[in-house]
């Protein structure tokens, strides 16, 4: 669902015609972080 999300933001920066670096760097951070706070939650659970 993550995944899928992000692709969502890239490919509608895709088709607005303006491809912004920035926008793909928050994008992979975000996931980054949210991926980390997950796998910490598995394991504390």
């Amino acid at each position: 669902m993550i995944k899928k999300l992000g692709y969502r933001v890239i490919e509608n920066s895709g088709v607005s015609g303006v491809p912004i670096p920035e926008l793909y760097d928050k994008v992979f951070r975000i996931r980054n972080l949210i991926n980390n706070f997950l796998t910490i939650k598995k394991y504390d659970i």
